[in-house]
């Protein structure tokens, strides 16, 4: 198996750098991509500013977002948090997760118990 490596820009290239004047309020400039500086001056007033992370820049891949619908769960057991989303309060979702796992395993619990009886209850002690 290959990977391959992409490098977005040139790696000594200019990049934009957003920077935070006391004064003004952030700003962007432009630096060189090989060494940022932690501080650079305000276009507005001269003040150096310090270097702030920025947010990343977002590009979704082509595909990646369907749009208009959610798609249905894979499984009734897949985790779901969009009633959090729209407001639920935790501890009564984590109430609705822990009946839906209770319900699940309730048919595997009683055939267990009826396997056990079974055993139990046989003469010799050997399930038929």
């Amino acid at each position: 198996m290959t990977f391959v490596v992409k490098v977005r820009g040139a790696p000594s290239g200019p990049m934009t750098s957003e920077y935070d004047c006391p004064d003004h309020g952030r700003f962007e400039a432009q630096v060189d991509r090989s060494s940022i500086p932690d501080f650079h001056p305000c276009p507005d007033c001269s003040a150096l500013s310090p270097w702030r992370i920025s947010a990343p820049l977002f590009k979704p891949q082509r595909g990646a977002v369907a749009q208009g619908k959610i798609a249905e769960s894979p499984h009734q057991l897949a985790l779901d948090t969009r009633p959090l989303a729209e407001g639920m309060p935790l501890r009564e979702w984590k109430k609705r997760r822990a009946a839906m796992w209770r319900d699940h395993d309730r048919p595997k619990q009683r055939e267990l118990v009826e396997q056990t009886e079974k055993v139990l209850n046989a003469p010799d002690g050997v399930s038929r």
